[in-house]
């Protein structure tokens, strides 16, 4: 059973609640938040650094990718999975993230519906990835 803490940031109670309970029953423990505004003060007041964050890209106070630059200033040690029900392309078109925030090696995406297997790979797949100092700051 793993220790890692995990941020899971989806406005979706159906889909935050299935996600968060995959985590939970594979050892992780799992934090909530409904927003991007929510998801910064539980990381500003988080006592341990959270080892990944799954967060929605579109949400209605702000996107995901904010928060995941947000993350990488501020939360060195987190990894950040941005979900989301559009393909990439269409979320580079309508600007809601660009490809430059895949670059860092701390953000990764994965376009919903997912399988359970399939998170939980995606998510022990990122959690082992080492991220290289110099490409950590975008």
């Amino acid at each position: 059973m793993s220790q890692a803490s995990i941020l899971v940031v989806e406005d979706e109670p159906r889909i935050s609640k299935v996600v968060s309970e995959i985590l939970r029953r594979a050892g992780y423990a799992v934090t909530e938040a409904r927003g991007v505004a929510e998801a910064r003060k539980v990381l500003a007041l988080a006592e341990v650094p959270f080892k990944l964050i799954v967060c929605d890209v579109v949400l209605p106070d702000e996107s995901g990718a904010a928060l995941a630059e947000d993350a990488n200033r501020l939360c060195f040690s987190s990894k950040v999975l941005l979900i989301s029900g559009l393909p990439f392309d269409m979320l580079e078109d309508r600007s809601f993230l660009t490809a430059d925030i895949l670059l860092s090696g701390r953000v990764f995406y994965r376009q919903k519906p997912f399988s359970q297997g399939e998170l939980m790979s995606e998510v022990d797949r990122i959690l082992n990835t080492k991220v290289r100092l110099a490409d950590a700051a975008y």
